[in-house]
């Protein structure tokens, strides 16, 4: 073990360092890494990590399964940013958090300028999603419960209402007249 105790900067591979702890080149660590106290802390202690030259990417490796973990304090949510660009205009420029709160819901939110935080996509603790805002999907949506529409459906001219296994039941309108193909029995 090696204990370090300083009052100053302590620099490794640097000469003059500016930071308490200034790192020139790569660093592994074999064990876990704490930032912090070793009690409970009492301020905003963060981990941050720069790169000026382009690209960073943090790789969590493992021969097994690699997790991040992000625990919120007692009573408090935990809650993953996704900031674009430098972050130099965080309050000024729309981003994302998922953040899981006490109450056990999941969020997907995003941060509006002039409005703060809002909710886009939520998994509450009953197992509901919920969703705001239009939702588009490119392939099949199966539903396999009762689907209520609160705001009725809108479906474009030409698009069908297939009802039945073998859709023998067809409803749709072509522009100008609605039409009942495929029909199989009487219609009543």
């Amino acid at each position: 073990y090696l204990n370090l105790t300083t009052a100053g900067n302590l620099g490794l591979g640097v000469t003059g360092a500016s930071e308490r702890l200034e790192v020139s080149g790569k660093a592994i660590f074999t064990d876990a890494v704490s930032v912090g106290q070793s009690s409970a802390p009492s301020g905003n202690n963060k981990l941050e990590v720069y790169n000026t030259s382009g690209n960073y990417n943090a790789v969590l490796k493992n021969s097994g399964q690699a997790t991040l973990e992000v625990q919120g304090g007692e009573n408090s949510s935990a809650r993953i940013r996704l900031i674009p660009d430098e972050g130099d205009d965080v309050n000024n420029a729309d981003h994302f958090q998922l953040i899981h709160e006490t109450s056990n819901n999941f969020e997907l939110q995003r941060y509006v300028v002039g409005s703060g935080w809002e909710w886009k996509w939520k998994l509450d603790s009953s197992n509901n999603v919920h969703q705001t805002g239009n939702l588009t999907v490119g392939g099949t949506a199966t539903v396999t419960s009762w689907l209520y529409p609160n705001n009725g459906l809108s479906i474009p001219d030409s698009k069908k209402i297939l009802l039945g296994n073998q859709s023998d039941l067809q409803l749709y309108h072509d522009g100008n007249n609605w039409i009942d193909a495929n029909g199989a029995g009487d219609l009543y």
